[in-house]
């Protein structure tokens, strides 16, 4: 059950993080992407007009992931004996 929380938890601070330091995250999957598969792959990849909000949409997803995880376990632990 610790560790169902533990990873509700951090999803949403992964889901904050990712919204609030949009573009330190950029530059990091960036230069991961250019030592993996080039710099072609890493230019495509985070373009500069679309990469910030798909990182703000997969932040929301991870938060909303988290939240719907935290209210799972809650409805689970209340049917518990």
């Amino acid at each position: 059950m610790i560790l169902e929380v533990l990873l509700a938890v951090g999803l949403v601070i992964i889901g904050v993080l990712l919204i609030v330091a949009r573009r330190p995250f950029l530059r990091l999957i960036r230069v991961g992407l250019t030592r993996f598969f080039g710099p072609a792959v890493a230019e495509e990849s985070t373009d500069p007009r679309r990469a910030p909000t798909a990182m703000v949409i997969v932040g929301i997803g991870a938060i909303a992931f988290g939240v719907f995880n935290a209210g799972v376990l809650m409805i689970s632990a209340a049917q518990l004996p």
